[in-house]
């Protein structure tokens, strides 16, 4: 990591520098896929940022994220991080109450949200009384001007434990759980998930959580964003997933146990297999049945994957290893190995 300025948006002005042309994302349209190369995505940033120290945001504000799993999102996220601010996000399905709460918490000085997350504010008090309220996608905002003004500004210097990421979680509870990760955090967790995931340069991955489009950015590794619904996993539309994986020649890919189940189920009935040459899963438990059909149906290695919301990953195992392991009446569930930099207690 650059000892000057750890700020994770300078990753990506770094690997724009050096592979401008090569896609950084890849999503569906109605009209056909949409490809953003990093020297468009590090442009974009650029200009977020600009744009967000036009309205006010400073160096060390808050910034309520509502923006859908796309090449926008990223622009958002890695704007604000550029302006220096820190992100706050806030689970996608979390009830109205719980979300004030969440908003109370954090109190973020804006609201960045695409057009149709700006209705919640006509029911929500405590989003309308954010001070500033933006809309994305970044187009939206005057990001063409901010452009043309001249050569893109630096991302803003940070210290290497300032905050980039602030999410909220609620479960069972309803109180909502607030996890930070510095920028330095968020360096470290790349470069363990770079190594643990086996990354090679030509890879094209599809990442179905979030934080892993993140990894890729910084790996300069083009991420397929997949066709379905981040919020209902196991509902995925199996056919349109395969085709994209086919269509465009994912090489990896890393999701839950519920968006792999259903790609799993698919695949048995028709005879197909995943064409991957890694797939890696987790988030919630993988218990051995699934281990044993994702094996069968993926034509590469099978990964489980353990990590929590403080530390990710926590330890993997290949999933035949797993499935074996667990024959029998073996209490508990095999999760493998612990990577080396995290620290354990059982």
């Amino acid at each position: 990591m650059d000892a000057v300025n750890p700020n994770l948006a300078a990753r990506l002005a770094e690997r724009a520098a050096e592979i401008p042309e090569r896609v950084a994302i890849v999503e569906s349209r109605r009209r056909g896929a949409r490809r953003t190369t990093f020297a468009e995505l590090s442009q974009r940033v650029a200009a977020t940022s600009v744009a967000l120290a036009a309205r006010g945001i400073a160096p060390g504000d808050s910034v309520l994220l509502f923006v859908p799993m796309s090449s926008d999102l990223y622009v958002a996220l890695l704007g604000v991080l550029h302006r220096g601010a820190v992100a706050v996000f806030i689970d996608a399905w979390a009830g109205r109450a719980r979300v004030d709460a969440a908003i109370r918490a954090a109190r973020p000085r804006a609201f960045l949200g695409a057009p149709r997350a700006h209705l919640l504010r006509l029911v929500s008090p405590a989003l309308r009384a954010v001070p500033i309220a933006l809309v994305a996608p970044s187009r939206a905002l005057p990001l063409a001007r901010a452009a043309a003004r001249g050569p893109a500004p630096a991302a803003a210097q940070v210290a290497a434990d300032a905050p980039a990421l602030i999410t909220f979680t609620t479960g069972t509870t309803g109180r909502p759980k607030a996890a930070a990760r510095s920028h330095a955090f968020l360096w470290a967790q790349h470069e363990v998930l770079a190594r643990e995931l086996g990354a090679r340069a030509d890879d094209v991955d599809m990442p179905t959580l979030p934080i892993f489009v993140l990894n890729d950015l910084a790996s300069g590794i083009t991420s397929v964003l997949p066709e379905f619904d981040p919020r209902r996993p196991g509902e995925v539309d199996a056919t349109r997933v395969h085709a994209q994986l086919v269509r465009e020649r994912v090489s990896t890919t890393s999701g839950s146990p519920a968006f792999y189940g259903r790609l799993a189920e698919w695949c048995e009935a028709r005879g197909l297999r995943l064409p991957v040459r890694a797939l890696f899963t987790g988030g919630a438990p993988v218990l051995p049945p699934l281990a044993r059909r994702l094996a069968s149906v993926t034509a590469g290695a099978v990964h489980v994957v353990y990590g929590s919301t403080e530390a990710e990953p926590i330890a993997s195992i290949e999933a035949g290893a797993m499935a074996r392991a667990m024959e029998g009446d073996a209490p508990g569930l095999c999760v493998g190995r612990p990577v080396a930099e995290i620290a354990l207690r059982l």
